[in-house]
């Protein structure tokens, strides 16, 4: 994903590595390794194991300093790259598959392996939210194929 020109990768360790475009010199400054963000995440929830593969990167669609990181295991972290600190945490428990910003930034969405998706609410008091606005599995009620890709369009009458 493109933040100006600055493309940021994520990789199968959990890491994500900001690269300038078209040169691809890496900013080693900014790159993020995935124990920044194992600081900000419950202890019940890591239970010894590493959050996976960066699955999805999105960037805020009102303030690019802010991104969206989401990890196979379900952790969806809101990451400010001007303070390098986790604003909020997003606690899924179902493996991720993509994750789409409603236009506003008040909201995500979030797809799954068990062919579901949930709405989160990203404006929220405090810096966890372990349950979803909405959770639905359109095609169940049993699970099915994963939804690979979601994205959150808003049209004129909403």
């Amino acid at each position: 994903m493109a933040l100006g020109a600055v493309a940021c990768l994520g990789t199968e360790g959990g890491a994500v590595y900001f690269v300038t475009l078209p040169g691809l010199v890496l900013l080693e400054d900014k790159t993020l390794f995935q124990d920044e963000i194992l600081q900000s995440v419950p202890d019940e929830y890591r239970c010894g194991k590493a959050l996976g593969p960066v699955e999805s990167i999105q960037e805020h669609p009102r303030d690019a300093g802010r991104l969206l990181i989401g990890y196979s295991r379900g952790l969806v972290a809101l990451w400010d790259q001007s303070t390098r600190a986790v604003q909020h945490l997003f606690l899924g428990n179902q493996q991720l598959e993509s994750l789409a910003w409603e236009h506003s930034g008040k909201s995500i969405v979030s797809s799954h392996s068990d062919g579901g998706y949930m709405v989160w609410a990203a404006g929220g008091g405090g810096q966890r939210t372990q349950q979803p606005v909405l959770s639905t599995i359109p095609y169940g009620p049993f699970p099915c194929k994963a939804i690979n890709k979601i994205l959150w369009r808003t049209c004129e009458s909403g």
